[in-house]
């Protein structure tokens, strides 16, 4: 009887062992694969490796062929473009560009609202475009104003949408009367409609532009450029360090208080260094403290000095053409004269106030500030003294 038991025992054994090979099981998480599961997940597999296969010889081999091909019509397309460019003058693509034609009297007004707005005279004159094409003109502008409001009047062009112009040829001078500066550019091959050569409108800030758009003078300006040199300043430079006042240490240049003289023989200008803040009609004479407002020259920390870049090597215009170790020679009001050389030049915006107070560790550092040629950022001289 026993043996039967265990004769039965084996049997179930062998059926169970049997149908697990061929089914297999699933305990839980733990799955044990039989041959008919074993077959199916092959037969899975080899119908991936035959897609995969399928993608090799020809999905794949399509899209190279097809990238190749969008490659060779890119390359196509950009030999042409540069056939085209090479045979065209930029104002004729500045032409072809601009498909809409403005109305005269609309760009009279719109240029006369950002002249009064930022308080600048302007006067422009329509002549022949540079390219050549039909109705199209250069815009030859001279602006009168103060530093900070002609460059407010050039943002404000530039970033006007519905003109779309590129500022060209700028140069800006002291005004031949005046405290005033005067800048001229040229917005060139401007697509106008029905317009006279001659041309010419002077919208100033008290002009109502809608009102005169239809003027036409025939008073030309002379815009001869007075520069202000270093010849035409050095006899104020000179009554500055020797005047009457200079036993009490209290100068002034132009009925403003001096601090003292910057000199940099590397551009070739020396000028009297105005008390702080540095406003417009300062630094439209000389250069002025920017920061600290209470500063004294040629004493510990970091002086800011800031100058105009008229663009022609006076003030501050050459300040490009500086890199370390050249010098700058500041002489204070006690008659000192300190040579800091320079270690440092960059470009930032205008807004970065990362300049003004640093860590100078105890040693004396001036830092010169102007315009890039530009006007987009302003450019950062440092020196320090040995």
């Amino acid at each position: 009887m026993k043996k039967l038991l265990i004769l039965i025992l084996i049997t179930l054994l062998l059926i169970l062992t049997m149908f697990i090979g061929i089914k297999g099981v699933t305990i839980g998480k733990i799955e044990i694969l039989g041959i008919q599961g074993i077959q199916a997940k092959n037969s899975e597999l080899d119908s991936k490796i035959q897609d995969a296969a399928k993608l090799v010889e020809k999905t794949y081999a399509q899209t190279i062929s097809e990238v190749n091909s969008n490659a060779k019509k890119l390359k196509e397309e950009k030999q042409n473009y540069q056939d085209m460019t090479a045979i065209s003058s930029d104002g004729e693509t500045q032409a072809v560009n601009q498909i809409e034609k403005y109305e005269i009297e609309t760009l009279w007004v719109k240029l006369g609202n950002h002249a009064t707005s930022e308080g600048v005279v302007m006067k422009m004159d329509v002549t022949s475009g540079s390219s050549g094409a039909q109705d199209s003109y250069n815009l030859n502008f001279t602006v009168t104003g103060g530093y900070v409001q002609i460059e407010d009047f050039i943002s404000s062009i530039e970033n006007d949408s519905t003109l779309g112009f590129k500022i060209e040829e700028f140069k800006m001078n002291p005004s031949s009367s005046g405290s005033d500066l005067q800048a001229t550019f040229v917005c060139k091959d401007i697509a106008i409609k029905d317009v006279s050569q001659s041309t010419t409108t002077t919208p100033s800030p008290s002009t109502d532009t809608s009102t005169n758009t239809n003027n036409t003078t025939n008073n030309t300006t002379n815009n001869t450029n007075t520069d202000v040199g270093e010849g035409s300043i050095s006899s104020n430079i000179a009554a500055a360090e020797t005047g009457s006042n200079n036993t009490s240490k209290t100068q002034t240049y132009k009925g403003f208080n001096v601090l003292g003289t910057i000199e940099i023989p590397k551009t070739n200008v020396k000028y009297p260094v105005l008390e702080g803040p540095a406003s417009n009609d300062k630094i439209e004479v000389a250069v002025a403290v920017q920061y600290p407002l209470n500063a004294t020259l040629n004493t510990e920390g970091n002086v800011v000095i800031a100058g105009h870049n008229y663009r022609n090597g006076t003030f501050f215009s050459d300040n490009k053409k500086l890199g370390n170790g050249d010098k700058i020679y500041i002489t204070d009001l006690n008659g000192s004269k300190v040579e800091y050389r320079v270690y440092n030049t960059f470009i930032t915006e205008a807004n970065d106030n990362s300049i003004y107070n640093r860590d100078t560790d105890g040693k004396r550092e001036i830092t010169l500030y102007s315009c890039t040629d530009d006007l987009a950022g302003r450019l950062i001289v440092q020196a320090r003294a040995d």
